[in-house]
């Protein structure tokens, strides 16, 4: 994997443990919890969207 989804997908996966996301400050999900989604599904979809290039040349065996 491309070392830029590993980083996007350790911020899904941070922002999902610790409650709060970083976009422009901190967006916290007991606050402002439509932000806070938004952005994590953002890192989400960008780290996968990076990562879909190697996972579907893995998949095809190349």
């Amino acid at each position: 994997m491309d070392c830029f989804s590993v980083l996007f997908l350790s911020f899904f996966a941070i922002s999902l443990v610790t409650g709060t996301a970083y976009h422009r400050g901190t967006i916290r999900r007991s606050e402002n919890p439509t932000a806070y989604w938004v952005t994590t599904i953002g890192y989400l979809l960008i780290g996968l969207l990076i990562a879909f290039p190697t996972i579907m040349r893995k998949l095809r065996g190349h």
